[in-house]
């Protein structure tokens, strides 16, 4: 897509110019992602409370993939690509589910956990990160629920949080 400003050719559906910088419409803000009948969804649906023994399931739905994540108090992962050539390394590589096509960053977001809730800070990457179609600022940490769609570029995830 190119940009209107500028006329730099970006990745379709960036949220970002990577030449000037300018926000393009967020599609992910009408995209909508229904839970699976497997997912585990109870009546907590919704809360931001991450009690002291739950993991947190990152499901992609487009690539029916579940990831499982326990995180201790005040520990933290990165997600992202993973690439040898420059030696980045996220916690998390989700190159084996199109996040390169996606458009999403080597280092992309941190996850959290901060006394039972978990934030996620998007780490500056190229074509943003969004909370339920939300764009959110790079290195300001935002809280999210269980339930909550996360977008990285146009890859969405969403967030479980399990017994």
């Amino acid at each position: 897509m190119n940009c209107p400003n500028c006329g730099f050719k970006n990745l379709e559906g960036a949220l970002y110019c990577g030449q000037c910088g300018i926000m393009f419409h967020n599609p992910l803000a009408t995209a909508k992602v229904e839970p699976s009948a497997d997912s585990p969804r109870d009546k907590k649906w919704g809360s931001a409370n991450f009690g002291a023994t739950a993991k947190l399931l990152l499901h992609i739905p487009e690539a029916n993939e579940k990831i499982k994540l326990e995180l201790a108090d005040k520990a933290s992962v990165i997600l992202g690509r993973d690439d040898p050539k420059a030696e980045v390394r996220p916690d998390i590589d989700l190159t084996p589910y199109g996040a390169a096509k996606l458009g999403v960053s080597r280092v992309h977001i941190l996850i959290r956990r901060v006394d039972n809730v978990l934030y996620i800070t998007d780490l500056g990457s190229r074509n943003g990160t969004t909370i339920n179609g939300r764009c959110i600022p790079p290195s300001v940490p935002q809280a999210i629920s269980e339930g909550d769609r996360i977008g990285l570029g146009q890859m969405i995830i969403v967030g479980y949080f399990t017994p």
